[in-house]
């Protein structure tokens, strides 16, 4: 799954947009970019939303909808939505509408554009990399401004989320990669338990995530025996 999330943003690398750039789409509602899709990776963002929306929590969500799994080579516990059917599709399409549109996943909202964060090797600091994918669904009757199209689709405190989100899987990376030799069982359970359960108690997934973020530090201190 991380492979082919790589190889979308390397295909993708050179057509980074800026703010004044345009593309031409028009989303007609066909539910192609709902099927044959395995890389519909969510966020605690994203999962916290959906809960909320739907009135259930992790384990009905895992149950019904979605799929954990260890990405690699990071070892990064990662929650998928989970395609049914032979033509994988998604779980949430109904007639070709989204059951669940006003609070689909962010990768999702932003179609076709896509979103990847790299992080500066020196600074540390995020770099936010927008690129149009290529599809063949809607129509190409419509010029859209990326500034324009990112603000129509996310707010600002979606984008803050996001970044937050970021934070977490470079912490849990950190974590992951500074265990030597196998990572049990209940380490991952833990991991898991810290990065996606518990979202629909939660008040403001900003001060949520932070915490969260700490917790997994705290645990690495842990791991190395500095407590």
């Amino acid at each position: 799954m991380e492979k082919i999330i790589r190889d979308v943003i390397e295909k993708n690398r050179n057509t980074k947009l800026l703010d004044t750039d345009t593309f031409d789409f028009r989303c007609t509602c066909c539910g192609a970019c709902c099927t044959n899709r395995e890389d519909i990776v969510m966020s605690g963002y994203d999962v916290m939303r959906i809960q909320n929306h739907l009135g259930i929590d992790f384990t009905e969500l895992l149950e019904k909808y979605c799929e954990l799994y260890v990405g690699r080579p990071s070892g990064i516990p990662l929650l998928r939505i989970k395609p049914k059917g032979a033509k994988k599709i998604c779980p949430f399409l109904f007639r070709s509408k989204c059951k669940i549109h006003e609070v689909k996943p962010t990768v999702c909202a932003l179609f076709p554009v896509g979103r990847a964060t790299a992080f500066d090797k020196e600074s540390g600091k995020p770099e936010v990399m927008y690129f149009v994918q290529q599809t063949n669904c809607g129509a190409k009757d419509v010029s859209n401004n990326l500034q324009e199209w990112v603000s129509g689709c996310i707010s600002e405190y979606d984008e803050k989320c996001g970044m937050l989100w970021n934070q977490m899987l470079r912490a849990v990376l950190a974590f992951i990669s500074g265990i030597k030799g196998e990572i049990s069982g209940d380490t991952y359970s833990c991991v898991v338990q810290i990065m996606y359960c518990g979202y629909e108690n939660a008040e403001d997934f900003a001060e949520e995530i932070t915490s969260r973020i700490d917790q997994i530090k705290e645990l690495e201190k842990k791991m190395n025996g500095e407590h």
